[in-house]
Formats: structure tokens, sequence, C-alpha cells
């Protein structure tokens, strides 16, 4: 997801430093990028002048280092606490500079990344979704320590970068994720009691792009582990966590796969609307 964000902002006139772990990777990302500004233009969504300015605002590095003078660092690395408290440390050991430190953690506490860090108070959440070049809801996480000038600065960058920020506290799941299992599991109950077939289930979904029942299925593991369900929530839905694999396998064989989304001719280009 990294290459989306670091898309969006070029796009918003931010200079980017895009770090990955090696070359290989790091030419992928680029690589991504490239591919959905063609397809903007392709669909006359974009202009080859707005292709070349995103391009001209990306540099790439595999140094970590580099990017400790910058102002604002958004993390997208894999889901793994140690490894984004790892990251943070090395930041602040090669700049004193009080940089922003984002995570795009869909599931980590902040409040625990931020305790690897000098500032807690410039530690924060900003939660992309996928596709992040069409999708506008970015979740502005809050940690316990995080400072209120933090979360300003953060919901104006996502601003500027032509989302929709929500301000959510540090709790499993955030809140677009609470949702979707509640919608998950309703939408399980509804297949056991027989009100419809998982196809047509599906196709009720208002936006298959909004709901990932995979997301769902990770989350739903996050939530009942931490027990944030009540004790009669989860008694009355285990059946209906089991079902989940049913109704994602099914979801899986689905031509709507939001996981494969690209444009079509019907998306809107949020980072380009004017």
């Amino acid at each position: 997801m990294g290459h989306g964000i670091a898309q969006v902002a070029a796009t918003a006139g931010y200079k980017v430093l895009l770090r990955d772990v090696d070359l290989d990777s790091l030419s992928r990302g680029i690589q991504a990028i490239e591919r959905n500004l063609a397809k903007g233009k392709q669909l006359g969504k974009l202009t080859e002048a707005d292709c070349d300015s995103t391009l001209q605002h990306i540099r790439g590095t595999t140094h970590l280092e580099e990017i400790a003078n910058a102002d604002l660092v958004i993390e997208a690395a894999p889901e793994q606490l140690e490894l984004k408290q790892e990251i943070l440390r090395e930041l602040e050991a090669h700049s004193s500079k009080a940089f922003i430190f984002s995570s795009n953690t869909s599931s980590l506490s902040i409040t625990e990344i931020a305790k690897a860090s000098e500032r807690p108070a410039r530690v924060v959440g900003m939660h992309f979704f996928n596709p992040v070049h069409l999708m506008r809801l970015v979740e502005i996480v809050v940690g316990k320590a995080t400072g209120d000038d933090t979360v300003e600065i953060v919901r104006e960058v996502a601003r500027r970068l032509r989302k929709e920020p929500i301000i959510v506290r540090d709790v499993p799941g955030f809140a677009s994720s609470r949702l979707g299992v509640a919608l998950g599991l309703e939408a399980m109950r509804m297949l056991e009691q027989g009100v419809a077939s998982a196809k047509d289930i599906d196709t009720a979904v208002p936006s298959a792009r909004i709901m990932s029942w995979a997301r769902s299925l990770s989350t739903a593991k996050v939530i009942f582990k931490k027990k944030v369900a009540p004790k009669s929530v989860i008694k009355r839905d285990i059946r209906c966590v089991f079902n989940i694999i049913f109704l994602f396998l099914l979801r899986k064989g689905s031509t709507q796969n939001n996981a494969d989304h690209n444009y079509d001719s019907n998306d809107n280009c949020n980072f380009c609307a004017s």
C-alpha cells in the first residue's frame, strides 16, 4: 500500500521519498504508480502533465536514514509490532528532528507502537484503504500519548490528499473494521437463516470496495481475541465466526473481488478530482 500513499501525496504536490527494503521491491512500487497513472490518462482522468508532475515529486531509496529528515513519515510495513517499533527507533536514532511518525496499521495499537518513541506525542495512525488512489476514507488513530497538534497536522494533510479523514480512538479494529465485522456477522446470520443466497447477500452490500470479507475475518480474530465484544455477543456469534470461512470462500470466487480492483469507466479518480 505504500506506493499508493506515495502516489496520492505526490499528486497533492508533496515531495515524496519512497523507501523500500530492496531495489526490486522499490522498482515494483514505482511501476505500480506508473500503471495507475497510465490508466488514469487512458480514461481521460489525467493529463500527460499530471502524470509527469506526480512522478517528478517521487524519489526512491532503500536507505532508511535518508527519510529521517522528513516532516512526516507514513509507515506501511507488514503488520508486525516489533518491526514497526524498530523502524521508529531507527528513524529517531538518525534524526533529532521532531518529525511525525504515522503508521498505516489496520490492527496494531498506536499506543504500543509509540512506546518505542522518545516523542510519543508525535506518533499517530493514518489508516488508508486500498486502492489508495480511489478510496477516500482515512482513519486518523489517536493513541494515548498522541498530541492534539499532531492530530490536526495529519488531518490537514489527509484533506490536502483529497481524502475524508475521521478521528478514532486507539481501540482494536478502530472504526471501519469494527463496522465491517458487524456487517459480516449479520451477513452470516442472514445466510444461516436462509434470508438470501451468499451471492445475493454480497450483491446487497452498497459497494464491494467498502467491504472485504477477508479483512473482516482477520479483524474478527483480533477483536474476539482481545475480548472487545461482550461475552454474550461472542457466545451468540461463535458459530457465525466459523461460518465466515465458508462465506469468504464463496466471496473469493466472485468476479467482483475487490482485491483485484483497478480503474474502470465508472470510477471516480479521487486524487485528481476538482
